[in-house]
């Protein structure tokens, strides 16, 4: 066989080692983000004194009545705006 056709394989063969090692890497990354974030959110909840039944409370609260995005805030505004014209 052709010795570069080797020569390729076997550098192939090195960078798929190389790809599994970088995306075993960053699914630990991933999880590692995730715990952080967990972490940090668990602690908001303790800093403003609410039960996991408090928190659970507030999320289908705004779920229910969501607080309007910045974006939305203005479209409105602009929307009144042109409607007073």
């Amino acid at each position: 066989m052709n010795p570069r056709v080797v020569k390729l394989r076997e550098e192939r063969e090195k960078n798929v080692a190389k790809i599994a090692s970088l995306q075993a890497r960053n699914k630990k990354i991933d999880a590692d983000i995730i715990q952080i974030e967990n972490t940090d959110i668990l602690g908001m909840v303790h800093e403003f004194g609410l039960s996991p039944d408090a928190l659970y409370e507030l999320i289908v609260a705004a779920k229910k009545n969501p607080i309007p995005s910045m974006s939305q805030t203005e479209t409105i505004e602009t929307e009144e705006e042109n409607s007073e014209e």
